[in-house]
């Protein structure tokens, strides 16, 4: 693996890893728009059951008033006990909503936090592969100057084979041999 590889192979996990907490950064807003949105919708939801009961209650006290002008006690009193149960619906309808919707957020902010730690595993995978690869490259590195040396030996005339094998160094001016 050359120098230029390496260095590709580094710019790529760069851009990997950007791109990783770029898709996080977006799971994190597109998860609080969302919450956000549904604690609106209940909002209204319940601005909307409020207004509907405040408009049954006066409809009914309307009815009422008319049932008991023309004496239909027996009518208003069933009208009543159905608004009751209506309204008791409602009310029910309304809390399991509202139960739904922190359901949703908790597991929104979940999947919020499992984005930010695969991210973070991501970025430490990429950071120990960036180290591997300088390191081993270092270590290339240093067995390519010192074959240069060698070679710049050999070719000074200082380094020869020895008649009697192995290598042999000229210094002090007398060959000395390696082993």
């Amino acid at each position: 693996m050359g120098q230029q590889d390496v260095e590709t192979l580094a710019v790529q996990v760069g851009m990997f890893a950007h791109n990783l907490k770029e898709l996080s950064d977006r799971v994190v807003m597109q998860s609080h728009q969302a919450t956000q949105r549904m604690s609106q919708t209940a909002q209204n939801l319940a601005l909307t059951a409020e207004s509907a009961g405040r408009q049954a209650v006066e409809r009914l006290q309307q009815t009422a008033a008319d049932a008991i002008v023309a004496g239909a006690g027996a009518a208003t009193s069933h009208v009543e006990k159905r608004l009751i149960a209506c309204a008791g619906k409602i009310e029910i309808s309304t809390n399991e909503l509202e139960q739904r919707i922190r359901a949703l957020s908790m597991m929104h902010i979940a999947n919020a936090w499992k984005a930010f730690i695969a991210a973070t595993l991501g970025s430490v995978a990429v950071i120990a592969a960036t180290v591997y690869a300088v390191w081993h490259a270092h270590q290339n590195l240093q067995q390519v100057q010192w074959a240069e040396q060698l070679n710049a030996a050999e070719a000074a005339g200082k380094l020869v084979p020895c008649s009697e094998g192995g290598i042999c160094v000229y210094v002090d001016k007398k060959w000395v041999r390696l082993n």
